[in-house]
């Protein structure tokens, strides 16, 4: 599949799935460098 044939719908999609996909792990780094201080 090449990029110009995706959508701005098709492109946002994707962009929120990788979102929730990395949210837990941002509060994990932030949690493991708030406990290491």
């Amino acid at each position: 599949m090449d990029l110009k044939e995706l959508s701005t719908g098709q492109l946002e999609a994707a962009a929120n799935m990788l979102k929730a996909i990395a949210h837990p792990m941002r509060i994990a780094i932030l949690s493991f460098l708030e406990d290491d201080t």
